[in-house]
């Protein structure tokens, strides 16, 4: 069925009864204590409920939309002549259609409605099935707090032993009783959004402006705001606009008194009008724009007809509140624009998210104004800041002045006037901090009030306030409903509020912040210092900025990060992210056989993930975009991950049968009879196998000798740390307190919740909530997933102890397996002695195995089980939750087109460059003159055309279809590409084809390494940090909602990337063009380039690059290969390669030559030593920069070859560009084609690199018509891929090889 319709409904569904907490005893010492309690069974935050299609609805389009021949047949009749015949009898066909839809659909009534594809759905049926859904949100929300520890519903940790509902006695009781016991113990109450004239639009712009007493926030005390007089009895709005221009000139007769201003708004002039009408043709997308809308209650379903015994429901209703009187005095942000138009006058508005909400700009308007010349008044500025249904106006004239310069930013920060935390510039070392709250300090001492909390946040000290609480929003409640403050800023979940701040130096945390240990800020005793400042000492990087405490996470990557300091990071093609996140290995949690009550126990791995960084004995894996699923050939690695089908499905293997799950070769190696293994995941590099053993160290000893953070705790929040998954990271929260606000929140999909319960929606403040997203290009899941199965071979290896100490031990009476279950590092076994020897037992398994069987890794009693909580025993352990297994996407191309034959380069090229972009992008395969640099130019003749039809249409649809004009213009330039990216690797590249270096066109950092001289050093001062860059390179590309000239609008997305010279492409562009592509799905690669004789990236010679899977996901697996050789006029195989294979035909002696190429460093420079060496009375100097390419000396004179190391745009260089002195003075000419440039003899040795002979991988891309030597010839001459692509591109860099190259 087809899901048409969505609802969203706020659930108010809360237990009233009786909960037993097995964690507590009661006065007869028995396990479990009862008491009454209220609990919250769902969060009170929007849910969407979907209901499916009406299968009756299908018969009714079905007969209603039928031809006279489909209707005839329906009858088994016959049609002609626009009649219907049965049995000799002519029959009207719509007789025939009014009978049938009688008869097929006689309970069905049609009406008309949003929400449906066909605009036709039944009321009584879309009434039954909300009634339905919501029926089986109570009964879920009730199993769930049956079956679970109640913590979870009350967002606090699960318990051991837990809190549950006080249910029926037994199972079977609960399924005969439900609905009863539904009935009788749980309140439920649904909030549903009625659909209205006023909801259907956006109520952009409509917020009123009336209080003249504002609560107080983060601008409370400041004077960089306009502060309200109240001496003409008008709301603020009027107020500041009477007292600041009513005596301007220019100004008078706009604002002299409230009538003036009244005028100006709603008796417009012509000129004024029209200057309206284009400004909010600007916010066309805020203003009409309806595909946002949150999914409401249409108003055909009659609210009355969906109640229910199970629960009440009630109408959230956002209408227009306001009183006649309350608009006639107060003004909407709407009304400040008009005013402001009339005014000629410049408005910014922010709003209650301290974003830019709108502004108007006279300066985008002036042809519209009859005046316009030498006019002083467009300079007049009105800021204004709108939340609370108050104006906060900005008096301080740089605060006015700067944001009326913003211009094309993405959030604007209001650094000054919203005195954030982040600005403070008094050093650290200069403000005392304080921790307080419980556990800390005076433990009886009772809470602050809220005026010393506010004193708190003014005052010079900081404050870091920790409340034993789940949530702070009962506080944040009280601070505004009972002293009018609102916080600075918040933090939390969707409807929980974990953080507060007050100002500037306040900050309080609920007890889901992590709260600090209070020995650790005890200082030791006779000094000044804590365990904090001695970590600081050793670990400055984990200082954090305003006196705020490191979390354990920050401990440990500051471990980490000192001691060791290497990157573990992999990235991933689309396939391979999958399989180590949708198909990633789990904790072994399994249950093998029936719990025995009366004596079960378990073993656990002390400190399992500690011991298995410090202990491990395999090496660890990272991966790039490059390495895919490789066929397994029996050539075993424990140190890989493999993808398997189980033989069978018994311990310790998981996920069933006829499923391809991934295994670590740590595990499998034990159990290669009972898997049949098909792919190895063979990393690009690795690490040893004691890489983490520093890092545990030191976690240890920072526990043990400091009693600073448990080790395990440090391990364990490293390791999750590892994993890096994408999702929302934490809410920002808001307080917004009026209903415009709050309803153009919600039909903007913002999560929206009440602050407390027991308020009213509508009355009370609500939270709104904007998700903070974590995307992330690298992770470490590969070493996590490791880390897991080395405990998953530990346990079997504790599986096998056990098994063989059955055997051996004497008192054993039932030598049967008695395995019950894993629970991650556990086991659990029923007790094989009866009641005589169980302590014996369970010693003589743990000593045997920690006295020598495991190696490092030590084993203790965990439980010994008996029926002491009764039923709760079973929660112990649960059914195995299973992998998922592996969905594998061959490795194979759907499209590979050979063109083998002549083909025109303007026709043709341009049908082959559609037919690829039509197909979603392609890989363009082809050796030197197969004219892949004229289908380069050919796409950027198509590009120039589609662009000067694109800024037509633009004007058109802009002016047609103002609501949804962009989507229509990003349709059409997904069939006519518009906007591209030109990339390349290198510098000399990007000038064949118009663009960038892959560096500079996304972004990238470039970091320098010192080793290596091929590498680009970092010029103009690029950054060097990576950072979050790929997530900056993508929001770029897909063309993010953005903020430009201060109003909100969408920037095109890029279309199509094309990449020139492939083959010099390595694995880490790779790895940022398939998170690309992952990204943005819409983007299309057109990839240029032979990966099939061309060299490979330096230092991945031995990779695979041409049958790699992210080069087939990046062209949308669709390939051309171009065989045509235009130079030669032949196609097939290319004759110089095919003779590069017998290196020993290549051989061709002579004397030396200007020009040389070479495959080693040091042989190029033993090369110019030896050019140099012939130069008679050359220019020497002596250099120092060997490092850098150069050698000892540099000789120089007229007609010497230089060569630019380094790109420069100042001085109009590009890297590897091939210059030769023509002339020698105060400064020295160099000439390179037809450029021409002169330099110092310093800028000489600082930019450029004697000439006589660079190496074949600085020659590539390059065509040579003079004569040059191949040195290193009989090293080039082995017998291998690489040697031979060496060989071929030392000679194919010539246009004459066969008389113009010679070998060495």
């Amino acid at each position: 069925m087809n899901s048409i319709m969505r609802i969203s409904v706020i659930p108010e569904v809360i237990y009233r009864g009786i909960t037993t907490n097995y964690g507590l005893t009661n006065a007869q010492g028995e396990k479990g204590v009862k008491r009454l309690k209220s609990v919250r069974l769902l969060p009170e935050t929007p849910i969407t409920i979907t209901i499916a299609d009406n299968p009756i609805r299908k018969k009714y389009d079905k007969i209603k939309n039928a031809s006279n021949f489909e209707l005839a047949q329906m009858i088994g009749g016959a049609s002609s002549g626009g009649n219907i015949y049965v049995a000799n009898k002519i029959i009207n066909p719509e007789l025939v259609r009014q009978q049938l839809l009688t008869k097929e659909t006689a309970t069905f009534k049609p009406v008309s409605g949003r929400g449906s594809s066909s605009g036709v759905l039944e009321r009584g049926f879309i009434t039954r099935e909300i009634k339905k859904k919501l029926r089986e949100l109570v009964k879920d929300a009730v199993r769930v707090g049956l079956d679970n520890d109640i913590a979870i519903l009350l967002d606090d940790e699960e318990g051991s032993p837990p809190e549950v509902l006080g249910g029926p006695e037994t199972q079977a009781q609960f399924e005969e009783d439900e609905d009863e016991w539904i009935k009788q113990n749980v309140s439920a109450t649904f909030l549903v959004i009625k659909d209205s004239p006023y909801l259907n639009r956006l109520q952009f712009a409509q917020e009123r402006v009336f209080l003249s007493a504002a609560p107080t926030n983060r601008f409370r005390g400041s004077n960089k705001f306009y502060q309200h007089q109240n001496n003409l009895g008008l709301t603020c709005a009027y107020e500041y606009l009477i007292n600041t221009y009513a005596n301007v000139g220019g100004f008078k007769k706009l604002a002299k008194n409230k009538k003036a201003i009244d005028k100006a708004i709603a008796l417009p002039t012509e000129e004024h009008e029209l200057i309206f009408k284009n400004w909010k043709q600007l916010y066309s997308e805020e203003y009409y724009h309806t595909d946002k809308c949150q999914d409401v209650l249409p108003e055909y379903v009659i609210t009355e007809e969906l109640k229910d015994p199970y629960y009440t429901i009630r109408e959230l209703k956002f209408e227009n509140t306001w009183s006649k009187k309350q608009e006639d005095e107060s003004l909407s942000v709407e009304d400040l624009v008009k005013w402001c138009i009339a005014a000629k006058m410049r408005l910014n508005v922010v709003d209650h998210t301290d974003n830019l909400y709108l502004s108007y700009i006279p300066s985008e308007f002036k042809k519209f104004y009859k005046h316009n010349k030498n006019d002083k008044t467009s300079k007049a500025n009105i800021s204004v800041v709108v939340k609370n249904n108050h104006a906060y106006f900005i008096t301080d004239p740089k605060i006015k002045s700067s944001l009326s310069m913003i211009d094309r930013v993405v959030n604007y920060d209001h650094a000054a006037i919203n005195n954030k935390v982040g600005e403070d510039k008094t050093d650290d070392e200069d403000i005392k901090t304080h921790y307080i709250g419980y556990g800390l300090g005076d433990r009886i001492a009772p809470p602050p009030t809220p005026k010393e909390l506010m004193e708190y946040s003014e005052g010079k000290d900081r404050y870091h306030y920790y409340v034993n609480k789940s949530k702070l929003n009962g506080l944040a409640n009280l601070m505004y409903k009972n002293h009018n403050i609102k916080p600075t800023a918040m933090t939390g979940t969707i409807a929980s509020i974990h953080r507060l701040t007050y100002g500037k130096n306040l900050r309080i945390y609920s007890n889901k912040t992590d709260p600090p240990n209070p020995e650790y800020l005890t200082p030791y005793e006779g000094q000044g210092t804590n365990v904090y400042d001695r970590f600081y000492e050793s670990y400055p990087e984990a200082k954090k900025a305003y006196g705020m405490l490191p979390k354990a996470t920050d401990v440990a990557q500051a471990i980490y990060d000192k001691e060791i300091g290497v990157d573990v990071m992999s990235m991933f093609n689309s396939q391979m992210r999958q399989i180590f996140f949708d198909n990633e290995i789990k904790p072994d949690f399994r249950v093998m056989k029936p719990i025995d009550r009366s004596s079960t126990f378990s073993v656990d791995i002390h400190r399992a993930y500690s011991t298995a960084m410090k202990e491990g004995e395999y090496e660890y894996s990272i991966f790039d975009a490059v390495n895919q699923p490789a066929t397994y050939r029996g050539e075993f690695n424990p140190n890989y991950f493999y993808l398997c089908y189980n033989k069978d499905n018994e311990f310790p293997l998981r996920g069933g049968f006829k499923k391809l799950l991934m295994y670590h070769g740590c595990l499998i190696q034990h159990l290669l009879d009972r898997v049949d293994i098909k792919y190895v995941l063979k990393p690009s590099k690795t690490l040893p196998k004691d890489h983490f053993k520093p890092f545990v160290e030191n976690c240890h000893s920072w526990s043990d000798e400091y009693g600073f953070e448990k080790e395990k705790k440090l391990v364990n929040v490293f390791i999750g740390n590892l994993k890096k998954k994408d999702g929302i990271s934490d809410y920002k929260l808001w307080l917004v307190d009026d209903k415009i606000t709050t309803a153009r929140e919600l039909r903007n999909n913002r999560y929206v919740s009440k602050l407390c319960d027991g308020s009213g929606w509508g009355r009370e403040c609500c939270i709104v909530g904007y998700p903070k997203h974590q995307e992330h290009f690298k992770t470490a899941n590969p070493i996590r997933l490791q880390i897991l199965e080395m405990i998953n071979e530990t346990n079997f290896k504790i599986y096998n102890h056990y098994k063989s100490c059955l055997h051996s031990c004497k008192f054993i009476t039932d030598r049967r397996d008695k395995l019950v279950g894993v629970k991650t590092d556990a086991l659990y076994f029923g007790n094989p002695c009866g009641d005589d020897y169980p302590r014996e037992w369970m010693n003589y398994l743990i000593d045997g195995w920690n006295d020598g069987v495991g190696a490092g890794w030590t084993i203790r009693k965990e439980h010994y089980l008996t029926n002491e909580y009764g039923e709760q025993i079973d929660d112990c352990l649960k059914p195995n939750t299973r992998q998922i297994g592996v969905e594998y996407v061959p490795n194979r191309w759907e499209v590979n087109i050979d063109i083998k034959h002549k083909w025109v380069k303007e026709t043709e090229g341009r049908l082959y460059l559609k037919l690829l972009l039509n197909s979603g992008g392609g890989w363009v395969s082809g050796l030197g003159g197969r004219g892949k640099s004229e289908l380069i130019n050919e796409f950027h003749k198509m590009i120039d055309r589609n662009k000067k039809i694109f800024r037509k249409l633009r004007g058109i649809y802009q002016y047609c279809f103002p609501e949804d004009y962009h989507e229509r213009l990003e349709l059409w330039k997904s069939n006519n590409p518009t906007y591209v990216k030109w990339l390349a690797p290198t510098n000399k590249a990007c000038l064949k084809i118009g663009g960038q270096t892959i560096h500079k066109g996304l972004g990238i950092p470039v970091i320098k390494d010192d080793d290596d001289e091929d590498k680009d050093e970092v010029e103009d001062n690029d950054r060097v940090k990576s950072g979050e860059v790929a997530d900056t390179i993508v929001s770029t590309l897909a063309g993010r909602t953005k903020k430009s000239n201060d109003r909100f609008i969408k920037r095109f997305r890029c279309d199509v990337i094309v990449i020139d010279e492939l083959s010099m492409v390595g694995s880490e562009h790779l790895s940022y063009f398939a998170y690309i592509k992952r990204k943005i799905p819409t983007i299309k690669f057109l990839l240029m380039g032979d990966l099939k004789h061309q060299l490979k990236p330096v230092k991945e010679e031995n990779r695979s690059f041409e049958t790699s899977f992210v080069i087939k996901e990046l062209s949308n697996f669709n390939k051309m290969t171009l065989h045509y050789n235009f130079r030669t006029g032949k196609g097939g195989k290319d004759e110089l390669f095919e003779l590069c294979k017998t290196p020993e035909k290549l051989i061709k002696t002579g004397e030396p030559t200007r020009r040389n190429l070479c495959f080693s460093h040091a042989t190029r420079k033993r090369v110019i030593d030896e050019c140099q060496e012939r130069l008679i009375d050359p220019i020497v100097v002596e250099t120092t920069e060997t490092k850098k390419g150069h050698n000892e000396t540099f000789k120089y004179q007229v007609g010497v070859p230089v060569v630019s190391r380094k790109t420069n745009k100042t001085m109009d260089i590009v890297k590897n560009e091939y210059y030769t002195i023509t002339e020698i003075g105060d400064l020295i000419t160099l000439k390179y084609d037809d450029k021409e440039i002169k330099v110092s003899q310093e800028d000489l040795i600082k930019y450029f690199l004697s000439g006589f002979c660079i190496t074949i991988h600085s020659s590539q891309s390059e065509t040579y018509r003079d004569e040059y030597t191949i040195h290193e010839w009989h090293s080039l001459s082995y017998q291998s891929n690489s040697k031979l692509r060496l060989r071929y591109t030392a000679f194919s860099r010539s246009s004459d090889w066969e008389n113009l190259v010679r070998t060495a």
